[in-house]
């Protein structure tokens, strides 16, 4: 059945093959490469340097994770758990043991800065084979590096630039693979890179499964046997759903239940969507939340982009060869979805406003940067108006609401956990402490503390025992009140706040609105 993929040649004209932009060094490409490593560096000097590419609650929440594979009371690979794909933690590891690459968060932003430049490198290849011409490449590399937000993201410990790389690679071999049907290697290779998305955010299941009938359409049209569209698509779906197969897998073997990730007691929706949300259930408003988060996050090179594909649309008209570069534009159905369904909170300053997680509308850039360059390559004067645009409408982000995604980060800056931390990294010496980790991950952030003495939920044989017996355990114990809408205590402070028996063995040390620092009082007493 594989053996067909070869037999039959392309149907392409010379005309649409890819011409030797492919082929011959691309001089272009390597000071692209070259300027995005430097812009890369500078850029994390910049944020590094006011102290904000650790304040999103994800980053250190992500550090931890993986600093418990190497200092944990078990550790070890089960650490990564069950509801955070696991791939840019296990990325970090080389970095996580060196205590200040841990506390800052150094060892999280390189894999996020190694993705900016894979990133540049795929929005130059990709629009370079859509428009056939280097400016018009160069173009999309300037909407792509001149927005402020993409630029803070790739300084922190965040996922956003690890799973935008890994998409635009997936999409742009799968475009080389409907232009040359007849070439393996571009099936191999897209299904590597979307294997790898799948193991970096959730989002880039929609973008794989979204894949499976645009290579469809394509294969129709060219009207491919049966027997050839079969082995073609187990070829690559071998390669391309290795990822998700990998993390049910993991799922069953760590936690009994191959959809663990998303049927867990930390996998609920409940403990992050806040009841009452004026979006949730009301699809118009859910559209234009996630439209605002677009343009806060892109600005005004979304309607260069809206322009790029009306033209991609009436010059390809759908063409076989055309449909790849529509890949990532999946998201935005899915992201207005979970935000009417509930799944997913989102807060903009234009409908509630607040600011959370508007982070998803940067995942559009991938196709603003792209299609904006097909607009760019229409006409020569365009080149310089799409790339003069790019550098307004930076200027129209940061001048209008600042660079958003900061101020997304600051607000989840929690003063008390950050003030508990760092009474406790002064008070503590290397005792045993119990705490439920899940929603009091900046606390142990900021303490900076090692966690091989720290019993939490993912410590093995041990969670349970502790808190069926906490003194027998821990010298410290640590508890969260319930704190503001929608955010329950723990289950330390549910079990043992009460607890007469609890307060015998224990004082109260510390305390503020949103923690409770408790250590176990001397024997004499």
């Amino acid at each position: 059945m594989l053996q067909q993929l070869d037999i039959m040649p392309s149907t392409l004209s010379a005309r649409q093959r890819p011409r030797s932009l492919d082929k011959t060094p691309d001089q272009w490409l390597r000071w692209i490469l070259g300027a995005g490593i430097v812009v890369s560096i500078l850029s994390f000097i910049y944020f590094f340097q006011q102290g904000i590419t650790t304040d999103f609650y994800d980053a250190g929440a992500r550090m931890l994770i993986t600093r418990r594979v190497v200092d944990s009371p078990t550790p070890g690979l089960a650490q990564l758990g069950a509801v955070w794909l696991p791939l840019t933690h296990i990325a970090a590891l080389p970095f996580i043991g060196i205590d200040w690459m841990y506390q800052t968060g150094i060892a999280g932003s390189l894999v996020s800065m190694a993705s900016f430049v894979l990133s540049l490198y795929f929005v130059y290849r990709l629009s370079t084979l859509l428009t056939e011409k280097r400016a018009a490449g160069l173009v999309g590399v300037l909407v792509f590096v001149l927005n402020p937000n993409i630029l803070y993201m790739q300084s922190t410990p965040m996922t956003e630039l690890p799973m935008i790389a890994m998409a635009a690679g997936g999409c742009y071999y799968l475009t080389l693979a409907t232009r040359n049907p007849d070439k393996r290697r571009w099936y191999l290779w897209s299904g590597v890179y979307l294997a790898l998305g799948s193991l970096i955010r959730y989002e880039n299941w929609i973008i794989l499964f979204a894949a499976v009938p645009l290579l469809i359409y394509s294969f129709a049209r060219r009207r491919f046997a049966w027997a050839r569209l079969e082995g073609t698509l187990i070829y690559w779906g071998y390669w391309a759903f290795f990822g998700i197969a990998a993390w049910l897998a993991w799922n069953l073997l760590i936690f009994g239940d191959p959809l663990y990730f998303q049927r867990g007691e930390y996998a609920d929706p409940s403990n992050w969507v806040f009841e009452g949300s004026q979006v949730v259930g009301n699809f118009p408003m859910a559209l234009m939340t996630y439209i605002f988060a677009i343009l806060s996050t892109v600005g005004p090179m979304l309607i260069a982009a809206i322009a790029g594909i009306v033209i991609y649309l009436a010059r390809t008209r759908l063409r076989a060869d055309s449909v790849m570069p529509f890949l990532p534009l999946a998201l935005f159905p899915f992201f207005v979805l979970v935000v009417f369904v509930g799944q997913r909170p989102l807060d903009v300053p234009q409908i509630t406003g607040g600011v959370y997680n508007i982070r998803f509308g940067l995942i559009m850039s991938l196709p603003v940067a792209v299609f904006a360059a097909y607009l760019a390559s229409q006409h020569r004067f365009l080149i310089g108006t799409v790339g003069a645009a790019a550098v307004i409408s930076a200027g129209v982000l940061v001048g209008t609401l600042g660079i958003i995604t900061t101020e997304e980060a600051r607000i989840q800056v929690n003063p008390d956990q950050v003030a508990a931390g760092e009474w406790f990294a002064d008070h503590y010496h290397g005792e045993w402490m119990l705490l439920e980790s899940f929603g009091n991950d900046i606390f142990q952030h900021t303490a900076g503390i090692r966690l091989s003495h720290v019993i939490y939920e993912g410590t093995y044989q041990t969670w349970e025992l502790a808190l069926a017996e906490p003194a027998q355990w821990a010298e410290w114990v640590v508890m969260r009140p319930a704190v503001g809408q929608g955010q329950p205590a723990d289950k330390l402070w549910r079990t043992y706040h009460d607890d007469p028996g609890f307060h015998q063995d224990y004082e109260l040390t510390y305390n503020n609105p949103g923690l409770e620092i408790y250590r176990r009082r001397p024997a004499s007493q």
